[in-house]
């Protein structure tokens, strides 16, 4: 991807948190870090655990392993880009109205209005 990003000036990407877990490459903050400036797009989910199946990898931030300043810092670093794309909730299995609800209200208490 480092590569890729050197050679195509113009290449964006989309940051997904639970690959980012799954994989175990390298700490959340090292994606952001190295991303931020070329994101247009999210995937947002916690992870339960590397070796977990598909739905329990796909859980509501703050009920995973992804640190909560994890969570904090992407957010800020989103602030700082001023980032314009888009963000998906990707979380299985749950009610869409229940995830979004979850989801402000964690990712709300880090960052207050």
């Amino acid at each position: 991807l480092r590569r890729a990003l050197g050679e195509l000036p113009d290449l964006m990407v989309c940051l997904d948190t639970t690959h980012t877990q799954k994989y175990r490459r390298h700490p959340l903050r090292e994606y952001v870090d190295a991303l931020k400036e070329r994101l247009c797009h999210l995937h947002i989910s916690d992870a339960s655990a590397p070796d977990e199946s598909f739905a329990r990898m796909h859980t509501t931030p703050g009920h995973g392993s992804i640190p909560e300043e994890d969570w904090l810092y992407l957010l800020n670093a989103l602030d700082e880009v001023g980032f314009q794309g888009d963000a998906v909730l990707e979380i299985i299995p749950s009610s869409p109205l229940k995830i979004a609800q979850e989801t402000r209200r964690y990712l709300g208490e880090l960052v207050p209005a």
